[in-house]
């Protein structure tokens, strides 16, 4: 271990990892104040020119810069640029310190470095690298019949996925389309106002929208349903107008009733059980759409069957819709 002046090292551009304005580096800031690095893994480095490139412990390096400490314990190593990619996504996937787009970019490049090698690299980096690869890896899980990627491809892109613990499935059908997204929405994801699934969805809005939406999150703490319901309404081709979140089931039952009236409570209790009820059946058949809309977005094949399943759930949400207006003097 090695003590170096702190302006000799640089943060590493391979860093998956681009936020750092966190609760967690503030905690860090005080720690170090406090104890220094005594109890703090030392920060890894590598040669690089005349300076000192970041491998592991960007935010000790940030919180050392922030508290003026001239210099910070390091241990110094050897390393190429796949393997400093894959130590700096392992420690920051196993910490849990990615944001799902940090994720993305992180797997896309490592996974791009390692197939770089292999004897079609040029056909698929013309085609967006191994994002274009694990889609066509996808439609042959579909069609047997479709042979385009290799075994040495394959094998790459399993082993680099299997060592985070997730399928290249899941890489593909839910990281990668990430990437594809609206900087305002990447913004949104990398900071946490919305979650990944919301952001995917919100994707073919136009900006106008989506600001919309995000004006309706700042001004109300919504459950993630209402999110859906809420994105839903402004994914419909005639949406013009601002949606307004309907009342909650106590909120829908303007009449005035008379709680010392035996009968007339029985009527709300009953009408609450029977809203209650709607409501949950509604919800499960909107997970089923739901689904559907996710496949279409994806360019995923869909059964005849489960086109069926849909089309009866949209007519079943419809009839359920207009029960659920229904005044509860009725």
């Amino acid at each position: 271990m090695s003590f170096l002046p702190i302006d000799k090292i640089v943060p590493n551009p391979l860093n998956p990892r681009k936020n750092f304005e966190d609760e967690s580096l503030k905690q860090l800031i005080e720690s170090i104040k406090n104890n220094g690095f005594k109890d703090l893994y030392p920060i890894v480095v590598r040669p690089k020119g005349d300076r000192y490139e970041i491998i592991i412990g960007e935010r000790r390096f940030r919180a050392a810069k922030v508290l003026n400490l001239k210099k910070v314990p390091c241990i110094i190593t050897e390393m190429r640029d796949n393997d400093t990619l894959l130590e700096m996504l392992v420690e920051n996937i196993v910490r849990k310190n990615l944001s799902s787009i940090e994720k993305a970019e992180g797997i896309r490049r490592l996974l791009d470095e390692m197939l770089m090698k292999t004897q079609n690299w040029g056909k698929w980096k013309k085609l967006n690298g191994c994002v274009s690869l694990l889609r066509t890896m996808r439609k042959e899980e579909y069609d047997p019949k479709l042979k385009v990627t290799t075994e040495e491809e394959r094998k790459i892109v399993e082993s680099i996925c299997g060592m985070f613990g997730i399928s290249w499935k899941t890489v593909d059908m839910h990281w990668f389309p990430l990437l594809g997204l609206p900087d305002d929405l990447r913004d949104d994801v990398e900071t946490g106002r919305l979650n990944a699934i919301h952001a995917k969805k919100m994707k073919t809005l136009d900006k106008e929208k989506r600001d919309e939406i995000r004006k309706t999150l700042r001004e109300r703490k919504l459950t993630i349903p209402q999110i859906d319901t809420l994105i839903n309404h402004y994914k419909k081709p005639s949406t013009s107008q601002p949606y307004i979140l309907p009342s909650n089931v106590i909120g829908v039952c303007d009449i005035p009733f008379d709680l010392n009236n035996v009968s007339q409570v029985k009527r709300l209790m009953k009408f609450l059980r029977e809203r209650i009820s709607l409501l949950k059946k509604k919800a499960e058949l909107e997970k089923i759409v739901a689904q559907h809309d996710f496949y279409v977005e994806e360019h995923m094949p869909i059964l005849p069957s489960f086109k069926r399943q849909v089309e009866s759930a949209k007519s079943e949400i419809e009839i359920i819709s207009k029960e659920l207006s229904r005044d509860a003097s009725k």
